[in-house]
């Protein structure tokens, strides 16, 4: 990287990356100990890019901002990424939609969330996560979460129900994105009511949920 490269941020969304353009920026990133930011959003890096940046990780601990979505990494470029989460602990953003993304990355990813404490806003749209899948982030989700994008996976009624019964646990949580995700009218419009309350209301709101959920069968 050039020496007068200082800024924190590094932005290189819809630039045709390929993996190899990616696995140079990453021999780059050894030199920018400080970044903050790195978007390399709209891109065609795949699992073999998504690999090479996740190795480069450990040269950025600063990070606080990563955004990979629409680069095709799939479940491989995934589980990679989660592998070296632990080398960014200030992580506050992940941005990972748009991936090939299924039950099994998202399940890997899940696992990995504990080296990242400070993350609050989470985007895993348009991927092929099911409510398998779901079922396993739930517990995992970092408290001050306030941003979850789900929108565009297959999650259907369980899924939503897994979502709706961890929300008493996630208090910070005010954006739940899940339109497209099959999951019914009702259950929808219950987690959006849960959202848009104050305050004051969203412990009345939460319960009313939670008996929406068990009336419907899907507690068990």
């Amino acid at each position: 990287m050039p020496d007068w490269f200082v800024s924190p941020q590094l932005r290189l969304g819809c630039l045709a990356m390929t993996s190899g353009d990616a696995a140079h920026l990453a021999r780059c990133l050894e030199g920018v100990p400080r970044l903050e930011v790195l978007d390399i959003s709209s891109n065609y890096i795949g699992p073999e890019g998504a690999l090479s940046l996740a190795g480069a990780l450990s040269h950025v601990p600063l990070l606080t901002e990563l955004t990979l979505c629409v680069n095709t990494i799939s479940d491989d470029g995934t589980l990679a990424i989660a592998s070296d989460l632990l080398h960014v602990p200030r992580l506050k953003s992940l941005n990972l939609g748009s991936n090939d993304i299924s039950d099994v990355g998202l399940t890997g990813l899940a696992d990995a969330l504990g080296h990242v404490p400070r993350l609050t806003r989470i985007w895993l749209h348009d991927n092929d996560i099911t409510a398998v899948g779901v079922g396993h982030l739930v517990d995992r989700l970092p408290a001050e979460l306030s941003l979850l994008v789900l929108s565009g996976n297959p999650i259907g009624r369980r899924g939503g129900a897994f979502l709706g019964n961890a929300i008493p646990q996630l208090p910070m949580l005010d954006v739940l994105s899940l339109d497209d995700c099959g999951m019914g009218r009702s259950l929808c419009k219950a987690m959006e009511t849960v959202m848009g309350a104050s305050s004051e209301e969203r412990g009345q709101m939460v319960a009313e949920l939670l008996t929406l959920i068990q009336d419907e069968g899907l507690d068990a």
